[in-house]
């Protein structure tokens, strides 16, 4: 069975959104960008989010915007000026196609892309700061973590033993070797309190 690509936002900072139109690479070339656009989910808060303006800055219909800077990075500053609507003359450009999908922040609310069920785990990036990370897998559970300071007990308790069971992959945000992070985990955290409380005994090194 083939699946077409699907794309799964945890967040609307730079790290997680900045390379979305860099995904034309892999959609069929279209110089008119007649195709059918790639799924994106994501939270309502980060599609509404000031900071970069998604929709804007990835629009799903050309008809409205057009692309005059690619293949260099570009500072915050300067996103406002990479799409404008179209004046009377000017060429259409080449731009990902993007079909933005609503999904929930809560663990009781999955959603599922390309046959594959996500459970939606909210986790602290910072004390002021949600991050959405994901659960997924049935025969094989596989839990993805990112940007992450602490786990509120909801979703500290759907990814142990006693809540989805006992996991097969845990992929988690680790900042540093030594020290501590005021909107990341570090291993020292890691190591001495989260493993024990998935029910995973501490290595000692």
């Amino acid at each position: 069975m083939v699946y077409s690509l699907r794309i799964v936002l945890t967040h609307e900072h730079a790290d997680a959104v900045l390379g979305l139109d860099d995904i034309r690479v892999v959609q069929p070339h279209s110089p008119t960008n007649d195709i059918d656009p790639t799924a994106i989910y994501l939270t309502q808060y980060v599609m509404d989010s000031r900071l970069y303006k998604i929709e804007g800055y990835f629009p799903s219909k050309l008809s409205i915007a057009k692309r005059i800077c690619s293949g260099f990075m570009m500072s915050i500053a300067m996103l406002d000026d990479v799409y404008f609507k179209l004046r009377e003359g000017q060429e259409v450009r080449r731009v990902a196609q993007l079909d933005w999908r609503i999904i929930e922040d809560d663990y009781d609310k999955p959603f599922v892309a390309s046959g594959l069920k996500f459970v939606p785990l909210p986790v602290m990036h910072g004390e002021d700061y949600i991050c959405l990370d994901f659960l997924f897998g049935e025969k094989s559970k596989v839990a993805y973590i990112s940007d992450v300071s602490r786990f509120p007990s909801n979703t500290e308790y759907v990814i142990s033993k006693s809540g989805s069971g006992q996991l097969d992959l845990l992929i988690l945000d680790c900042l540093y070797k030594k020290g501590s992070h005021n909107v990341h985990l570090c291993l020292p955290q890691v190591c001495s309190k989260f493993f024990q409380k998935l029910g995973c005994p501490e290595k000692k090194t």
